[in-house]
């Protein structure tokens, strides 16, 4: 299991570097090795999504599904994979069960809304836009609460929030999720 981890690793590496025929196969390996790599099979769908090869890039997705089914990132990526091949409502299905998982998504709500556009359902995709402007101004309010609010400088001139487990759980884990570790 180890070794699979590593050659995924390398694989990031090689993806970082825009050399996605090469992370691919190393994708592929640790596959071979551990079939139940969930990171694997969630790079390795994102490579054949850049590479446009859209429905192996679905089949990986739906592989990395299996392991982990509550993954919004893996909803959200066969959601996106979809509309690039213009199955727009099967797209709005897929960002409506990432956003089952994770309301606050803001990302996935935006996506949501522009697929509801080009499928002319207006109305739903205007609900969709005003709640992610209703969330990102909730999510500027605390960021305005943690900077104003929540700093102090230490001797090093290193800014630390004090003792707010809301501000510092936002600044780990910020809004964005990335696999490719």
């Amino acid at each position: 299991m180890d070794v699979a981890l590593a050659i995924k690793d390398k694989g990031n590496i090689l993806y970082e570097q825009d050399r996605l025929d090469e992370a691919l196969e190393h994708f592929d390996e640790a596959i071979q090795i551990d079939p139940k790599c969930f990171e694997a099979h969630f790079n390795k769908a994102s490579v054949l999504d850049d590479l446009e090869r859209y429905r192996d890039a679905l089949e990986s997705y739906h592989a990395a599904l299996q392991l982990q089914p509550y993954d919004v990132d893996t909803l959200a990526g066969i959601g996106d994979t979809l509309s690039k091949i213009e199955q727009l409502a099967e797209a709005v299905d897929c960002y409506d069960k990432a956003l089952s998982i994770d309301r606050s998504n803001i990302t996935i709500l935006l996506k949501k809304a522009d697929n509801l556009n080009d499928l002319n359902r207006i109305e739903e995709a205007m609900e969709c836009y005003e709640k992610a402007n209703e969330l990102q101004g909730e999510e500027d309010e605390d960021e305005d609460l943690c900077d104003e609010d929540h700093e102090h400088t230490n001797e090093c001139g290193h800014q630390h929030y004090i003792d707010d487990d809301h501000c510092a759980e936002d600044h780990e884990h910020g809004s964005d999720c990335n696999h490719h570790q």
